[in-house]
């Protein structure tokens, strides 16, 4: 059984006038162990919201704007003055994204909120020299989505082509069709196009998000995207599940087997999956019942893990979810309800927190980034994890 050992947990990012939060972090590292961090700023307390007591966080705040930040030892510091703006677009930024390709070359894909209605409102930027300078934004084509979020790096293949894993809608940004897709470049990401649609519910009943990949050293390649799926019981009571997924392509993404459900114990807050330099898998996700980071390990390609439950990369205390409580008939008052893989029903009183991203440093060590956050009344912040992953 795996064991995660010498851990230790940095702060990446937090600003220190609590203006900005900090969100939604990937990470890349570059030659040499040089990190990069892509987070989303977004203004404290946010843009607009008027809820009652307010939110700390707004996904759609029309202020947010992309950046990226770097550690040049290893991810022990991160100084401030590093951080670099690079997606500031009017509407605001939803999400962004970091990946090094083959060196010290980036690509720093985000979605902007201004065109949600009209496909290429996911943009990229292109960097040879490790993120110093960067060209100008460029659509990716998301098609067959018509709105797209990106959540994941990118995987380069063999022969240079790029996939890059995209969610959102088809057909319309309030579709109920909310699909899993891999776009990809032929030229280092100057264009895009050629996508494929790993996972739909033609229903709409359920939704697949955020997914990451995995080419593993006999050639398959992984993906792992998790749903989310809302019932609503005779009596009004609403609940959510949600799972993990895996599909695998045998012929470099071409096609893709029929999705597995992975038994981890995912309540939200997203996952990633990470191959390591021995052959195994590493899935990190955040918790929002229990609030932590979590950590899993399996050693035949994720098929069986070390454990459901995870090892704790963090935890922490609950701030409350914001929202007023709901009466169900039996009186009870309750947030969200969560069903749990052992059909428990569980209130999601929960801490915004996770989103985790990985990659490995060349002296074997882990860094997972993460969001955390334990006061309504401060912003939240990017933190690492930094460990070793022992057999």
């Amino acid at each position: 059984m795996a064991q995660i050992s010498d851990l230790q947990v940095v702060t990446v990012y937090r600003d220190p006038e609590g203006r900005w939060n900090g969100a939604f972090p990937e990470v890349a590292c570059l030659g040499g162990g040089t990190l990069v961090v892509s987070l989303r700023q977004a203004p404290f307390p946010p843009t607009g919201v008027s809820d009652d007591p307010p939110r700390p966080h707004a996904h759609g705040d029309p202020m947010a704007r992309g950046a990226i930040i770097r550690s040049t030892d290893g991810g022990q510091s991160w100084p401030l003055a590093t951080l670099q703006v690079l997606a500031d677009p009017e509407g605001g930024v939803e999400q962004n994204s970091v990946s090094a390709i083959s060196g010290d070359f980036l690509l720093a894909p985000y979605a902007a909120r201004t065109h949600l209605h009209a496909r290429g409102n996911v943009w990229v930027r292109r960097s040879a020299d490790g993120g110093q300078t960067w060209d100008q934004p460029t659509p990716m084509d998301a098609n067959p989505l018509c709105y797209a979020a990106v959540h994941a790096p990118m995987l380069e293949l063999p022969d240079g082509t790029i996939l890059s894993p995209h969610c959102g809608a088809i057909g319309n940004r309030d579709a109920k069709q909310h699909a899993l897709v891999v776009v990809r470049s032929h030229d280092r990401g100057r264009t895009w196009g050629d996508g494929t649609i790993i996972a739909l519910d033609p229903s709409g009943a359920t939704g697949y998000h955020q997914a990451s990949l995995v080419r593993r050293a006999d050639g398959e390649i992984i993906t792992a995207m998790h749903s989310a799926q809302w019932h609503t019981e005779a009596d009004g009571q609403e609940w959510r599940m949600v799972g993990l997924w895996l599909s695998r392509s045998f012929d470099d993404r071409r096609s893709w087997t029929p999705l597995e459900q992975a038994p981890l114990r995912l309540t939200s807050a997203a996952h990633h999956l990470l191959g390591l330099r021995d052959g195994r898998l590493l899935c990190v996700w955040g918790r929002r019942d229990d609030p932590s980071i979590r950590a899993a390990v399996s050693d035949d390609g994720g098929h069986s893990w070390d454990t459901t439950r995870g090892w704790p990369l963090r935890q922490g205390e609950h701030f409350m979810d914001a929202r007023k409580p709901r009466a169900l008939p039996d009186g009870r008052l309750v947030h969200r309800l969560l069903k749990l893989p052992d059909g428990r029903l569980v209130d999601m009183q929960y801490s915004d927190i996770g989103e985790p991203c990985s990659t490995q440093l060349p002296d074997g060590r882990v860094v997972s980034v993460y969001y955390w956050g334990e006061r309504k009344d401060a912003p939240l912040w990017i933190e690492a994890a930094i460990y070793t992953v022992r057999e």
